[in-house]
């Protein structure tokens, strides 16, 4: 998967055992040098809840490169702050990711 890019939405809460194994492919993923953008959308967002249980993956996604990016309507509505490396917080969340599948060779998985 070399060269490849992966748009990822996470649009429910993280917290379920197929989530688990989401986050355990994309480890996979970005091992193989795959261009990562996560789209944190909705209950999303509680992936980068500071104390998560996903906290360790997230860093070990975040030191290989992959960037995550939230809404900042869904953080605020949460009361979550942006404390991750890596996490991007935009106002227009929807429209960079339809940016990005419009791109050529971008392939999107949403969940």
């Amino acid at each position: 998967m070399s060269n490849s890019h992966i748009a990822v939405a996470l649009t429910h809460s993280p917290y379920s055992g197929e989530r688990e194994g989401l986050f355990r492919l994309l480890v996979l993923w970005a091992d193989q040098s795959v261009e990562l953008r996560i789209y944190l959308m909705g209950n999303g967002v509680l992936a980068v809840k500071e104390g998560s249980q996903l906290e360790d993956v997230i860093s070990e996604l975040t030191q290989k490169g992959v960037v995550f990016l939230a809404d900042k309507k869904e953080l605020n509505a949460r009361g979550l702050r942006s404390t991750f490396r890596n996490l991007r917080v935009t106002d227009n969340l929807v429209s960079e990711f339809v940016d990005d599948l419009m791109k050529e060779d971008w392939k999107a998985l949403v969940i």
